[in-house]
């Protein structure tokens, strides 16, 4: 299969051309809408978000460790695991609550509101980077922000909006709380790529989640309201099966993730992104039978368009900066000479 050889191609490290990008962007949007249908559906037959992220978890660290150990790619944490772990402390702990979050959001909010709840993740990016990382926002590009605060507020809190269609409280609790540790997540992501290759990040944080849950669901409720309950066999085998498959998906997705990075421009990528978003909510109305009333649906559309607006106006603004950084280098040339 010329797709999944492709894949292997990119495990092994092989250059992939741009004329097969299309074909690996259809991929990743398939993985995408399987992950998060997935997600959810096994969180139907078993209400047990912290086992789901601990299987997963477990799954992803196994896989890029199989990689390393086929010989697909360099594994620095295998090598020296302390040096490593110690050096991605803050990522792994930013990763561990950000991942907790997440699947507790898709424990309490239909996937068809999914990304409505967790629509700040931009607006929360924008101030950590200007705080942590030093890049502070033009005027132009706080517009778009504003428009995805509005957006956020027209499907939650508004009074044409019912909170009880996105969650009640709690699910509009836990998505700004799910943004927030997700746009500190890729805060701290940007400042480690530089340094650490995305499997010895994909495989340190995996295996930290993995050291974090599993305490957790021992000590907690979940253990004793689920895992101990007298629940159908069937449900929790469907359960464990699904949280597998999600484990292999979310290792693949993640190398997919890079690639669309290393060869697509940013207005390509939240492009697709956005895609993707849209198409979880029309799969989920579809294959789960969720429903989605017009606040909801007007309140995904405006954080759509203020995301691609936020993202082709700091692509022009990035053009515009290597212009100017282009043009005084050749008028040092020119006074040089």
């Amino acid at each position: 299969m010329p797709m999944f050889d492709q894949l292997l191609g990119l495990l092994r490290g092989e250059q992939v051309t741009r004329s097969s990008l299309a074909n690996l962007l259809v991929t990743q949007t398939v993985v995408f809408l399987l992950q998060a249908i997935l997600n959810k559906s096994a969180l139907v037959d078993l209400p047990a978000p912290l086992l789901l992220l601990l299987i997963e978890s477990f799954i992803t660290s196994a896989s890029v460790y199989g990689g390393y150990w086929f010989g697909w790619y360099d594994l620095r944490a295998a090598k020296n695991p302390t040096h490593t772990l110690r050096a991605l402390r803050w990522l792994i702990a930013a990763k561990v609550v950000s991942a907790v979050t997440r699947t507790y959001c898709v424990e309490a909010v239909d996937g068809a509101v999914f990304n409505l709840v967790r629509g700040l993740v931009l607006p929360f990016a924008v101030i950590l980077s200007a705080f942590f990382l030093d890049r502070k926002p033009s005027t132009a590009s706080l517009v778009p922000v504003i428009v995805i605060c509005m957006g956020f507020y027209v499907g939650t809190f508004s009074e044409h909006s019912d909170l009880t269609d996105v969650g009640g409280s709690y699910g509009v609790t836990i998505g700004a709380l799910s943004s927030f540790f997700a746009a500190l997540d890729l805060t701290v992501t940007k400042t480690s790529l530089d340094t650490h290759s995305i499997y010895d990040i994909l495989f340190v944080t995996n295996a930290g989640t993995v050291i974090v849950t599993l305490p957790m669901i021992l000590l907690g409720s979940e253990y004793g309201d689920h895992l101990t309950s007298d629940h159908p066999v069937d449900s929790v085998r469907l359960f464990i099966l699904k949280a597998i498959v999600c484990g292999l998906l979310t290792f693949i997705a993640a190398v997919l993730a890079l690639l669309q990075l290393n060869l697509t421009s940013p207005i390509t990528h939240q492009i697709t992104t956005s895609a993707r978003g849209i198409l979880q909510s029309l799969f989920s109305v579809i294959l789960l039978g969720e429903l989605m009333e017009w606040p909801q649906i007007l309140s995904i559309a405006i954080i759509l368009i203020g995301t691609l607006a936020y993202t082709i106006i700091k692509e022009l603004e990035q053009r515009a900066g290597e212009s100017r950084e282009t043009a005084d280098g050749l008028l040092e040339k020119g006074s040089g000479s």
